[in-house]
């Protein structure tokens, strides 16, 4: 078998049935003090992303479903929800993810700018998460490319997750 072949029994071994198709999203914000300055990503003295998540996951403790929190390389907060069926449960557990949010936002005199691209900060102003595997990205992207570094410190996205019931649904996803 080849690695195309591989690949697309790979990406086939886990078709759903079309009653059981969950879909999921991710969602990544930035955050900004009340200078206009990014949250440091880090535990610092200054109130940090790496706060901001630990306070997210406590929120979180009691509820019987929880949602995936995790912070990208320049300290963007990602949201990531359980898979549901419903569409309604996911606008419902984004609605929890929000108010929780301005309860931060609001205690800790800070602002979400909505913006997929950093509209104020180069990527050498933001610093990056002491990860190893962040560290080893940068540096590889700092040789390959210009856009790399904007990638990882400067962007959010929104991204849907959607079971596969088929080959055809695959490809008419993919394509």
């Amino acid at each position: 078998m080849n690695l195309t072949e591989r690949i697309e029994t790979f990406i086939l071994s886990n078709i759903i049935h079309p009653k059981k198709r969950k879909i999921g999203v991710e969602i990544e914000c930035m955050f900004y003090n009340k200078n206009m300055k990014r949250l440091p990503v880090d535990l610092c003295e200054e109130f940090s992303a790496s706060s901001f998540i630990e306070i997210m996951k406590k929120y979180q403790e009691n509820d019987p479903i929880k949602a995936s929190y995790s912070l990208e390389p320049g300290g963007q907060l990602e949201w990531a929800s359980p898979p549901f069926i419903s569409l309604h449960e996911i606008y419902h557990h984004l609605q929890i993810y929000f108010k929780r949010v301005g309860k931060v936002l609001n205690k800790q005199n800070l602002m979400h700018i909505d913006y997929a691209l950093e509209p104020i900060y180069s990527p050498e102003d933001i610093s990056l998460i002491d990860m190893e595997k962040y560290n080893l990205m940068h540096n590889r992207f700092v040789t390959s490319g210009r856009h790399g570094p904007w990638m990882m410190r400067n962007t959010t996205s929104i991204q849907i997750n959607i079971d596969m019931c088929s080959q055809e649904d695959a490809e008419i996803m993919a394509f």
